[in-house]
């Protein structure tokens, strides 16, 4: 399980990006735990990788 920006670096972009990801609804919101912290999964890196290359966005490194 990964922080937002944990999820956004390993993936290759930035925060931002992730939240317009999820307001297109392109990547589903991730799970919140009961301190509202929200925790992404492998499932979440796999999509955002995979919109990543779709849209052919260079990775930010």
């Amino acid at each position: 399980m990964w922080s937002p920006s944990r999820l956004a670096e390993l993936a290759g972009t930035s925060r931002r990006a992730v939240r317009h990801y999820h307001e297109l609804g392109l990547l589903p919101e991730p799970e919140r735990r009961s301190n509202g912290y929200q925790y992404y999964g492998v499932d979440h890196l796999v999509r955002l990788i995979r919109i990543r290359r779709l849209t052919g966005c260079p990775p930010r490194w």
